[in-house]
């Protein structure tokens, strides 16, 4: 559980961080944190209702190197004239975080014991 808790907090905080600061969009930081909370949900769920596990997709390991790279690209100082390519990765990143997290709830919504 170390490893998927990692890579949310090497994407998480320094989005949340970047946001305040103003050189993160709040619309990212919103998705990524609210999906991250969603799927950890998901995972403690099916852990619960009979030790389910459930291994990362590969569109969600996609999602994890745009968001890397999105923060990254970010952080770095690139100039001005590269905001619209940044911007462009974020896109990008925020479009597989919905994708991914919809895509874990469609495939296991079915092995999720009810309350």
């Amino acid at each position: 559980w170390l490893d998927p808790l990692s890579d949310k907090l090497f994407v998480a905080v320094p989005a949340v961080v970047l946001s305040i600061g103003g050189e993160f969009p709040w619309w990212a930081s919103i998705v990524i944190v609210g999906r991250e909370v969603a799927v950890t949900w998901l995972r403690w769920r099916l852990d619960q209702g009979g030790g389910v596990s459930m291994p990362a997709s590969k569109v969600a390991k996609t999602k994890t190197v745009f968001q890397l790279i999105a923060v990254g690209a970010t952080i770095a100082p690139l100039g001005d004239r590269w905001d619209p390519l940044v911007l462009a990765i974020t896109v990008v990143a925020i479009a597989l975080t919905v994708y991914s997290g919809a895509e874990y709830f469609r495939t296991t919504r079915h092995r999720v014991a009810s309350p």
